[in-house]
């Protein structure tokens, strides 16, 4: 298996995401504690509309790895940590089902609040 990512959780823990095949992920997760959790992710599975932080770390790996997408990963670990810092995700919660969808659209909607001059072509 070929280690792709590590990436750091909250509280001091971290996932890894493991490629065992074109479709399927291995991720790893742990604690500051050392307790470790092991996920088996087939991409073809994943419905980004209610999945969990560790299908969606290899789903946007994935589409990210087969070109499908450019910036899947770092627009998902971006919005990982949540427009108001509400999701910072922890090893007991990684498994909590979130729509990335919705996810990308209200951080878009932040970054144009922000810089509304980046959106408006006229």
């Amino acid at each position: 298996m070929k280690k792709a990512i590590k990436h750091l959780l909250a509280n001091g823990g971290s996932a890894s995401v493991f490629e065992k095949s074109d479709d399927e992920y291995i991720v790893k997760a742990w604690d500051n504690k050392g307790r470790v959790r092991e996920y088996r992710v087939n991409i073809n599975e994943v419905n980004p509309s209610s999945a969990s932080y560790f299908e969606l770390l290899a789903y946007s790996l994935h589409n990210d790895k087969i070109g499908k997408t450019s910036s899947a990963l770092r627009d998902f670990l971006s919005v990982s940590i949540g427009v108001r810092n509400d999701n910072f995700y922890t090893f007991n919660d990684i498994e909590r089902k979130i729509d990335l969808k919705s996810m990308l659209k209200e951080f878009m909607n932040m970054q144009k609040d922000l810089n509304p001059s980046v959106y408006n072509h006229s």
